[in-house]
């Protein structure tokens, strides 16, 4: 259940040019949470137009518990979809009740796992330094968390973390 650093970074880009694109000014407000960035930030975080290397490395994120009750660090959630005759050939009848439900299973990360999430100053990666970059792809990392999610399945609500 290891959520790649570039999966991080690219959800995170994601979040930052659609903050750019929809919020006046770059300026995102979600409750208490206030977030201002503006195009030149979001190249030095990530990367330049010309193609280098951001300033800030997403290491990635990994479970670091506590687990559930019963110990296990996976659980099998189910996905019923109902009307897949009609969705894998037009032709065939409207969605209706008639067809038959095909439950899917599948493996997810149980609820109340905790995650740790890692980036790092590419300039000064052996080294704590303060960072403007590096606080602010903090910042902008929390929100695609909290906000925009991660992952396969978001639109059921997967990938959100609190």
């Amino acid at each position: 259940p290891i959520i790649p650093g570039s999966s991080l970074k690219g959800a995170a880009r994601n979040a930052a040019w659609r903050i750019l694109k929809e919020c006046e000014g770059g300026i995102y407000v979600e409750g208490a949470t206030k977030f201002e960035i503006d195009e030149k930030v979001v190249n030095e975080i990530f990367d330049s137009p010309g193609g280098g290397e951001g300033r800030v490395v997403f290491v990635g994120g990994y479970p670091v518990g506590p687990l559930p009750p019963n110990g296990a660090l996976f659980e099998t959630d189910v996905l019923t979809p109902h009307y897949q005759p009609y969705y894998q050939n037009p032709k065939n009848p409207p969605p209706a009740d008639f067809y038959a439900p095909n439950p899917v299973e599948f493996l997810c990360v149980p609820r109340g796992v905790k995650y740790e999430f890692i980036l790092a100053d590419r300039r000064n990666f052996n080294k704590v330094v303060a960072c403007k970059e590096l606080d602010l792809a903090e910042a902008l990392l929390k929100i695609t968390l909290t906000d925009f999610a991660v992952g396969a399945m978001t639109d059921e609500f997967y990938g959100y973390f609190e």
